[in-house]
């Protein structure tokens, strides 16, 4: 139920006047008006602290600025978002302690932020610092604004927590960045968000193991986890909680392969397809513990056979290579004879950015 301090204190204050102009004989009328005016003033000062928030070395209100920019990545990667417009923030107020996951986001709560042309972020209302200058506000950001398949768990329970059920097509992938700044207090200036890619970006390309057989690629899908409840930690970086990873789903690359397009695969044993797939999935960590697999489906046609054969080999991702948020992993496939298998495996992040000036880059 929503409360509103200011008229329930008037309605406390006239119903005990009332009472005590029927009880004494002490107080006339115009007396108890001076006590009513100074008991609402009182009030009134109160409820403007609460609204209104800290205030400066002037008695002026200090307004929450935040940071103004986005920053371009110098190696983007397919999908992978460089620039925002508009993000939502969350924040908690948590007097003079530190921020816990205990937390509620009870100063902020889906707050839309909109960047204006200029690089400056505006949203309405205005929330002010609090007048203790050793009081402390957490602030969380997440973007794209039109993120598919997230949801938010509720303002009066800890958090901000987010779930979020990944795309099973890979012409749906979506980039998914978070933001925290941690403990501020009002002589910190501007919130400047640092964006992390809160996703893993996993890439495959092709190549075959044996020199005496033509294979045509005809479709790719990976089995794993779809659904992930993302948190912070009390240092604000993300935790993808195993016990909150949901069952495999199934993620099918419809991008290379749209309308039944085929690749062929490169008969040089040394050389490998471009990129065939490439999918924004949990950061599960080792993929092999969660039961992880990739499947390819293709034509095999040796020397020896008159037409080629319709095939699916299927196999479990391997361990030494975790997937964590921000990397991007490419797997290199080895199709030998009907066998799938792992060859080179490589890491890299998904591109610079910098965290300089007033920037948000999305690193």
């Amino acid at each position: 139920n929503i409360r509103y301090p200011l008229y329930e204190g008037v309605y406390r204050i006239l119903t005990f006047l009332d009472r005590m102009m029927k009880r004494t004989r002490f107080f006339t009328a115009p007396s108890w008006a001076v006590i009513l005016l100074l008991l609402l003033s009182s009030c009134n000062k109160e409820n403007a602290s609460t609204e209104s928030g800290a205030t400066g070395g002037n008695g002026n209100a200090v307004p929450i600025g935040f940071s103004s920019s986005v920053a371009s990545l110098a190696d983007t990667r397919a999908g992978a978002i460089t620039d925002i417009r508009y993000m939502y923030v969350f924040a908690s107020y948590t007097g003079t302690s530190d921020w816990t996951a205990a937390s509620i986001p009870n100063f902020m709560y889906r707050q839309l932020m909109e960047k204006s042309p200029d690089g400056t972020w505006t949203y309405a209302p205005t929330k002010y610092w609090p007048g203790n200058t050793n009081e402390k506000i957490s602030f969380f950001a997440y973007a794209p604004m039109d993120v598919e398949g997230l949801s938010l768990s509720p303002g009066d329970v800890a958090g901000p927590k987010l779930t979020y059920i990944v795309p099973t097509q890979e012409s749906e992938k979506q980039d998914l960045l978070l933001g925290s700044v941690m403990n501020r207090t009002s002589a910190g200036g501007q919130v400047s968000f640092l964006m992390k890619h809160a996703l893993a970006q996993i890439r495959f390309r092709v190549k075959s193991g044996d020199a005496n057989a033509t294979k045509v690629l005809k479709g790719l899908t990976v089995h794993a986890p779809g659904k992930g409840i993302v948190s912070f930690a009390a240092d604000g970086s993300l935790e993808w909680p195993s016990n909150t990873i949901g069952t495999p789903a199934t993620f099918t690359a419809d991008d290379t392969f749209r309308g039944g397009t085929t690749v062929g695969v490169p008969g040089d044993t040394s050389q490998a397809t471009d990129i065939i797939g490439t999918f924004f999935l949990l950061p599960i960590g080792d993929p092999s513990a969660a039961g992880a697999t990739i499947s390819l489906d293709f034509t095999l046609q040796k020397t020896s056979d008159p037409v080629p054969v319709e095939l699916t080999a299927t196999s479990l991702f391997p361990a030494s290579q975790e997937w964590t948020a921000g990397s991007t992993v490419t797997y290199t496939l080895t199709l030998v004879d009907d066998r799938l298998e792992f060859g080179t495996i490589s890491v890299e992040g998904f591109g610079g950015g910098t965290s300089s000036g007033s920037d948000i880059p999305a690193t």
